[in-house]
């Protein structure tokens, strides 16, 4: 999709909105008397006279440009870089290389090669990944002009196998790099933010970089960068605000470590600020309590105590079966578990059944022994009462009185 203009007329403007997915892979084969090999497919508007390049607007969920694709704004005479705008609303995915040429990177780019300014590169997404020597860079690749901006909100951004996110000039003033980050700024395997100035060996400042990050996090032996380095000019200024930062150090020069650099290879160097966010006051918020302590009496009903205001009311506890009384007691384990114990009056008809009563037997009383009869093999009974009987039809039977036996 190119929208281009030839002369002195300005680019024309490609609006696109999607509302799922905008997906912009590989490459195109071109054989002709001019030109023959691949080129990237691609969104762009390009001028080719001193016009001014157009203007990109990319509304949509997710955008994909992969495996040498392009999405780009430039103009490749005397007029000036256009504008990109890409609102995201979950991904920006670029990555890759072209499969049958890997000199064809996958790239969002606002660009110049003539004198005038790049144009500005701005992304607002969810999650932004850059990866596999892919791109997104404002340049000025020939001349003096300054290279564009890039303005970037995310929650999160991921940079990954020489993944750049870049401006750079060949003689004019580096741009300026503006980073939101939400959560996690993370550099792996060689990937760089940078803005670099006149590196053709001429004059240009670098630009600047300032991220506002949750986290910044690279790994020490990775050799990823933050640079904001000139040649001849004064090198640029980085401001990183975060909670932390990791793996990365502030240093003069570039070395094999993964780095922050704010140099000038010939002129001034440039500065390095970082601002680590306190932590959170844990008093904050914090609502102090009142002096005074409550009474506690006067938070008592005091209508249900014996002989109180209400007579009626009673407190029961009806228990189950299986549950001891109290936390602190024992469960008795050969204790069968039963339904609740209820009071309501809407019970079961086996509950409003009359109850079964059984009169309870009374124990035998025992009684003293007021005599004893001796049986015709000598074995002696007690008895209760005197034996009536003659001694004619009787064994022999005597009589116990206070504790004597008297013989009758």
């Amino acid at each position: 999709m190119l929208a281009s203009t030839i002369g002195e007329g300005q680019g024309g403007t490609l609006d696109i909105n999607a509302s799922e997915s905008v997906e912009v892979i590989g490459t195109l084969p071109i054989d002709s008397t001019i030109f023959a090999g691949f080129l990237p497919s691609q969104i762009s508007t390009e001028t080719l006279g001193t016009g001014t390049a157009g203007t990109i607007t990319i509304d949509t969920d997710k955008l994909v440009v992969r495996d040498g694709a392009e999405v780009s704004v430039r103009t490749a005479g005397e007029g000036q870089g256009g504008r990109l705008n890409i609102n995201a609303s979950a991904l920006v995915d670029v990555r890759g290389t072209a499969i049958d040429n890997p000199q064809l990177t996958s790239k969002i780019t606002s660009d110049t090669s003539g004198d005038q300014d790049a144009g500005n590169l701005s992304i607002q997404t969810g999650q932004l990944i850059v990866s596999d020597r892919a791109q997104i860079t404002a340049s000025s690749r020939q001349g003096t002009g300054k290279a564009g901006d890039i303005e970037i909100e995310a929650n999160s951004i991921q940079l990954n196998q020489q993944g750049e996110l870049i401006t750079q000039t060949e003689s004019g003033d580096g741009g300026n790099i503006r980073l939101q980050v939400d959560d996690l700024l993370l550099l792996r395997r060689n990937s760089t933010i940078s803005t670099t100035a006149g590196q053709a060996g001429a004059g240009g400042d670098g630009g600047n970089i300032t991220i506002e990050a949750g986290f910044v996090t690279g790994i020490p032996t990775e050799n990823s960068d933050i640079t904001a380095n000139a040649f001849e000019g004064q090198g640029g200024r980085i401001d990183i605000t975060t909670q932390r930062i990791f793996g990365l150090e502030f240093r003069d020069n570039l070395t094999p470590l993964s780095d922050i650099t704010a140099s000038s290879e010939f002129g001034i160097n440039g500065e390095f600020n970082l601002e680590l966010l306190t932590s959170i006051d844990p008093n904050q918020g914090l609502i102090e309590l009142p002096t005074g302590l409550v009474d506690a009496e006067k938070l008592i009903d005091r209508s249900c105590q014996a002989g109180g205001a209400a007579l009626a009311s009673s407190f029961t506890i009806t228990g189950r079966g299986g549950i001891p009384a109290s936390p602190l007691d024992f469960l008795s384990g050969d204790v069968m578990v039963s339904n609740w114990v209820t009071l309501d009056a809407d019970t079961p008809d086996e509950l409003n059944q009359e109850p079964v009563t059984s009169t309870p037997i009374q124990p035998q009383r025992i009684i003293e022994a007021q005599g004893w009869v001796k049986m015709p093999d000598g074995t002696i009974i007690l008895t209760a009462q005197a034996p009536t009987a003659t001694l004619s039809t009787m064994p022999e039977i005597n009589t116990c009185k206070m504790g004597k036996m008297v013989e009758e």
